[in-house]
């Protein structure tokens, strides 16, 4: 995330004699944050985060890891984006939906019920099979 800097950034040197020096806004904007560039330009700053950082406004608020832990819910996994409109994005395991992994999806589940239903009734059929078998030939 880049934002540049918009105010004048010039300061007059002589009340006589109008002269502009361009102020270094890197000494006084994106400070205290190790996580941001500041980058001064001819009357402007730019200001950006890092790589693997975001910030939703780079002048005045920290840069921060967008994965922090627990973003991501039911063991999803969080996956940095860069130029994107949001800058993660939750990668769900299977069964879970939602932009935090948050919902339960359920045509997962309902797929996983069915299975399992199809499984048992198979499996009786099966052991009705054996027992007519055995049966039939142990008269």
């Amino acid at each position: 995330y880049t934002q540049t800097g918009t105010n004048s950034g010039y300061a007059g040197t002589s009340k006589i004699i109008q002269v502009c020096t361009d102020i270094d806004e890197c000494l006084t904007k994106c400070r205290n944050d190790s996580n941001k560039v500041c980058v001064n330009l001819p009357g402007s700053f730019r200001c950006s985060c890092i790589k693997g950082t975001y910030s939703t406004n780079v002048t005045t608020m920290p840069c921060e890891d967008p994965c922090v832990a627990g973003r991501c819910k039911n063991s999803g996994k969080c996956q940095y984006q860069a130029n994107e409109q949001f800058p993660y994005r939750c990668v769900c395991m299977a069964g879970y939906t939602g932009f935090h992994c948050e919902l339960l999806d359920d045509h997962y589940w309902g797929m996983q019920r069915n299975a399992i239903i199809v499984g048992v009734v198979l499996g009786v059929l099966l052991l009705i099979c054996i027992v007519v078998v055995l049966v039939f030939f142990l008269r």
